[in-house]
Formats: C-alpha cells, sequence, structure tokens
C-alpha cells in the first residue's frame, strides 16, 4: 500500500482517490432531491464547506440568493431554497450533466423547498398565511421553469 512518512515518523495511508464523475453525480443527485434528509445533508455539506473549506466532490457552492429577485417576499424566507437550486444548477452543469430532467428534478425540489418553508418557518401559521406563501412559491417556481437556463 502507497503511503507517506509523517513528521514523527508514522506512515500513513494515501489520500483517497478523487472521486469520480459517476460519484460526484450520485451525491449531487442525493443533495438536490426533493426531501428533508437531503436538505439537511446538503446544510450539513455547506456549513463544512463554508467553515472549513471542506469539498470532497469539488462542488461550486456560491450563490446569489434570488438571483435578483427577493430572498424573502412578502417575509417568506426562500434564501435557502434558493441556495440550493442556485448548487444544483450549477453542479450539473460543471458536470456536464445539465439536461432536461435534471433541470426538472432540480426545479421540482426549488418548489419542495419553498413549500416546506411556508409549512414550518414560523412554526404554528394561520392557514391564509399558509396559502399565500405557497402562491408566492408557485410564482417563484413558474419564473425558474421558464426562464432557468439550460
Amino acid at each position: 500500500m502507497a503511503g507517506s512518512v509523517s513528521a514523527d515518523g508514522t506512515t500513513t495511508a494515501a489520500a483517497a482517490a478523487a472521486p469520480t464523475k459517476a460519484q460526484k453525480l450520485k451525491r449531487l443527485s442525493h443533495l438536490t432531491a426533493a426531501s428533508q434528509d437531503a436538505a439537511g445533508d446538503w446544510t450539513v455539506d455547506r456549513e463544512k464547506w463554508r467553515t472549513t473549506g471542506s469539498n470532497k466532490y469539488g462542488f461550486n457552492w456560491k450563490t446569489d440568493g434570488c438571483s435578483g429577485a427577493s430572498d424573502n417576499p412578502g417575509g417568506f424566507h426562500f434564501w435557502a431554497a434558493c441556495a440550493r437550486h442556485d448548487f444544483g444548477y450549477r453542479n450539473y452543469k460543471k458536470l456536464n450533466a445539465f439536461t432536461g430532467a435534471n433541470k426538472k428534478r432540480v426545479d421540482k425540489t426549488f418548489l419542495y423547498d419553498m413549500n416546506w418553508t411556508c409549512d414550518k418557518q414560523w412554526g404554528p401559521i394561520t392557514q391564509a398565511q399558509r396559502k399565500a406563501c405557497r402562491k408566492v412559491a408557485k410564482k417563484y417556481y413558474d419564473a425558474v421553469v421558464a426562464f432557468g437556463h439550460l
């Protein structure tokens, strides 16, 4: 086994090989899935990147939030949904895998994330507040479907 000798004379295993494109796509697919498990893993990985620079898969974590639209329309906090959406678009493009199917999937996850925000951001909310929030979320989603770039 290849290894290196540390300052104290002990041998360490060679660093793990860089992830393959297939491994990157598998992780990207998970991190952009429409589930709270995936959203939680995305948040953890993003925070590791932000605080320590850890980026095992070489993903692009940059975001411009909601791309010129308000991140908080009507007081509804959609920044995280926009950031995860940017993450999906940018990394599928980086991996030359930004197909119509992947765009549609990332867009659907964007709507899922916004709707989750509508249901959970304040704790107990009125049905009217939830309905108003989901209406705004649908408008954002419709704009992304219409104007998101392949």
